[in-house]
């Protein structure tokens, strides 16, 4: 009986630690960092750095259900190899509201699926013509809805670490030329479907 009792008292206390990771009324932040650099073309001739940050603040109105946003803010250049002055860059900013629900697996790991809407502002330039004087750049307006299925790893009580993957998304974007002689409007539509473990987004959340 005492060892039932014992039993009874240490699964408590665990449910317990698990509920206060992701109980009602409490909150999330995080994020990640992302960097990349690689060179394409036939003899490597196109180098390419990309930089995103981007943070998450999230707040638990229910036991396991979280809803908040995701923030970003990136930047890429592209430069042709032994050409000056021959270089793409793109700034970007974004905002992405999302919700999320955790299902749990064992005490230090949870399941989760996440739902986000975005939208994300870019600057594309390339190499000013120099037979115009105004500032020459393409305005692009993207926007998307994604769903995505991740793993969270809990190494302690209120840090989680995260790996989550694409899964089902749609995205919409609207450029416009500035500068340029040609300034008529172009979208794309794109629809993606599959789980793609290729590409995992990986980040740190701190619970409290």
């Amino acid at each position: 009986m005492k060892k039932f009792v014992a039993a009874i008292a240490v699964l408590s206390t665990s449910i317990f630690t698990l509920q206060a990771q992701t109980e009602k009324g409490t909150a999330l932040i995080g994020g990640h960092f992302n960097f990349s650099s690689d060179k394409t073309g036939s003899m490597s001739e196109y180098k390419t750095h990309s930089y995103k940050f981007s943070p998450k603040a999230g707040y638990f109105i229910g036991d396991n259900f979280a809803i908040g946003t995701n923030l970003s803010v990136g930047y890429s250049q592209t430069k042709q190899q032994n050409v000056p002055n021959n270089k793409n860059t793109n700034l970007s900013f974004g905002v992405a509201p999302f919700a999320r629900y955790y299902l749990t697996i064992t005490e230090r790991f949870r399941f989760f699926t996440e739902f986000e809407v975005s939208w994300n502002t870019n600057k594309l330039k390339g190499s000013q013509n120099p037979d115009f004087a105004r500032e020459q750049y393409e305005r692009r307006q993207d926007y998307g809805a994604n769903l995505q299925p991740g793993l969270a790893f809990f190494p302690t009580k209120k840090w989680a670490i995260e790996m989550s993957f694409p899964f089902v998304g749609y995205s919409k974007s609207v450029t416009k030329p500035v500068g340029y002689p040609d300034t008529r409007k172009f979208t794309n539509d794109h629809v993606n479907f599959g789980l793609s473990t290729l590409n995992p987004l990986i980040g740190v959340n701190y619970h409290f």
